[in-house]
């Protein structure tokens, strides 16, 4: 008999590569090629395996320093996970799955830094912008060929019912790329206007009304904490443009959201109306207060503390479906971090989750004129986005985290980098 070998040495990136890879194709295979559904949990091994391969490499003192902050704030939401869901008494096997969705993110953040070098960065942004293309060409298809759009049209992120959320994280984390890439003179002008262009196209199939706010704060933070120059006015104008000839696509292809992003009246109406789909449930911008006045009001230590991680999870496996979903369930909480998040973990849990993405834009824009200066914009044009994303949908709680950790990585290892290069000089 033949046996397989996984060699787990430390400078072996193979699963981390892998992982990346099937985040970006496998929902395609599930909804496509009718690969079975458990085609996702393979990204659990992949993480699980990660995670002892680290355990084998010598991390540097000076690169944990670096990540210091992050891990006093992910030890804090720990804790204070396992505090609430001892004190609600939640189901130790809930607790484990509410673990499994909520720091899967974290981890592979981690993972990240630990195992990766700046030639990666290099190579995984070549890798995203060849999929930006192919995924262009399949939204097209999609679109044309299938009649598939709005909640159904994600490329090969998939065509079942959210799969736009991956395609919307996608897009931002190319149009991040894009604009560093054009303010450091690594791209001209012509490749900028096709991936903010080709971006709102595939934003307009797939309806993602989001995206039009996401873009004018990716340009406005990446201009406004660039140094002034003909680069940072030249992308103003080109977004400028991009934005006027973006809206009238918008309102030939879909007048509805035209209606809904250009009227201020029926723009307030969507953000803070009777629910998502106007049936009872929760909406993005007010979830918070219908949360605290229907369950938390009359108790502080709910507030503070939710029901407990795991209290509110659900899946298909009825054994990890808990209480709380069967009997709310209808309140579509769970299409929304922050009401997720609220609803088990409380305002403590909520906050610390926001404090970590506020310290990696600290951390970023602290380090913007250091040689690491393309990468360092990317991740301030990028991370803004991630926190507007826990009010827009769960990317950090599904499989889709995988990719914004590692883009949320990339101004560690670009510093990583840096340190261990001088210390060989």
């Amino acid at each position: 008999m033949r046996y397989v070998e996984i060699n787990l040495k430390p400078n072996n990136k193979t699963l981390l590569y892998a992982q990346i890879l099937l985040v970006l194709v496998m929902l395609w295979f599930r909804d496509v090629l009718y690969f079975p559904s458990a085609i996702t949990y393979i990204t659990d091994i992949n993480l699980v395996l990660l995670v002892f391969q680290c355990c084998y490499k010598k991390t540097e003192y000076r690169v944990f320093k670096d990540v210091i902050t992050q891990y006093v704030i992910v030890a804090l939401i720990v804790v204070f996970m396992l505090f609430g869901a001892t004190i609600n008494t939640v189901s130790p096997l809930l607790v484990l799955w509410g673990m499994r969705n909520n720091l899967r993110f974290f981890i592979f953040f981690f993972v990240c830094i630990d195992l990766l070098d700046i030639s990666d960065v290099h190579k995984f942004i070549k890798i995203l912008k060849c999929f930006f293309l192919i995924n262009l060409v399949m939204c097209t298809i999609q679109y044309y060929g299938f009649g598939l759009k709005a909640d159904y049209l994600g490329g090969f992120f998939g065509i079942t019912r959210g799969c736009n959320g991956y395609l919307n994280v996608f897009i931002c984390i190319l149009c991040s790329i894009a604009i560093s890439e054009f303010l450091c003179s690594k791209i001209r002008a012509g490749k900028l206007i096709f991936y903010l262009s080709a971006s709102l196209y595939m934003a307009i199939l797939a309806e993602l009304k989001v995206f039009y706010f996401e873009l004018i704060i990716m340009v406005a933070f990446a201009v406004i904490l660039s140094k002034p120059s003909l680069k940072t006015v030249l992308v103003s104008l080109i977004f400028s443009l991009g934005f006027v000839v973006g809206a009238v696509a918008l309102l030939i292809y879909d007048p509805d959201s035209f209606g809904v992003l250009f009227d201020f009246d029926a723009l307030e109406l969507y953000l803070t109306g009777t629910g998502y789909t106007s049936s009872g449930d929760l909406n993005r911008f007010t979830a918070i207060g219908q949360i605290f006045s229907s369950f938390f009001e009359d108790s502080p230590l709910l507030t503070l503390f939710g029901f407990g991680l795991g209290s509110c999870e659900y899946s298909q496996f009825s054994f990890l479906q808990s209480d709380f979903a069967l009997k709310y369930g209808e309140l579509n909480y769970r299409w929304f971090t922050h009401a997720w998040v609220f609803l088990e973990q409380g305002a403590v849990g909520l906050i610390l989750l926001v404090a970590f993405f506020v310290s990696l834009l600290v951390y970023t824009c602290r380090r913007l004129t250091s040689d690491n200066k393309l990468y360092m914009i990317m991740s301030v044009a990028f991370l803004p986005t991630c926190i507007l994303g826990l009010l827009y949908n769960t990317a950090i709680q599904v499989e889709n985290c995988y990719i914004i950790a590692l883009v949320c990585a990339i101004p560690y290892i670009a510093n990583k980098s840096r340190l261990l290069r001088s210390s060989y000089e």
